[in-house]
């Protein structure tokens, strides 16, 4: 069978590979110049590897990802540095990156770091995501 995908995204090229995997004839259609979607990168010669042209990434945890990496002969090209995380809150940019940042930011509550702590150990601790689809950021 002849199937057309549109979008060179993350997305768009798994479901090519998948489906050339079983046989069909694929084809991938990009408006841009370049592939990846939201997940492509750009690279400046003075820089070891790519930064991500919007924020877009996966978790360590994200075993699907892996999977697909490793099929691709790719795993060794994957590494996880440890990031530093902060925020700008009314002028000012906050470290946000460890429990110790959270605790000593001044705009949230005690319940309010108490919540995200609680928050941020099960969404750690927990592989399954799909019953979050649910909620929106708001909630």
């Amino acid at each position: 069978m002849k199937v057309g995908i549109i979008g060179a995204g993350i997305t768009g090229l798994t479901a090519a590979y998948e489906l050339a995997k079983k046989g069909h004839r694929v084809e991938v259609f990009e408006a841009s110049e370049r592939v990846g979607g939201l997940a492509s990168g750009f690279k400046d010669e003075r820089w070891e590897w790519h930064l991500e042209r919007f924020y877009h990434h996966w978790f360590a945890s994200d075993q699907a990802v892996l999977d697909l990496i490793k099929e691709l002969g790719l795993s060794e090209k994957v590494f996880f540095p440890r990031p530093i995380t902060s925020i700008w809150y009314q002028g000012g940019i906050y470290p946000f990156d460890n429990p110790l940042a959270v605790l000593r930011f001044p705009h949230l509550s005690l319940a309010g770091k108490i919540r995200f702590g609680l928050v941020g150990l099960y969404l750690r601790l927990s592989s399954r995501w799909e019953p979050l689809e649910k909620y929106t950021a708001h909630e």
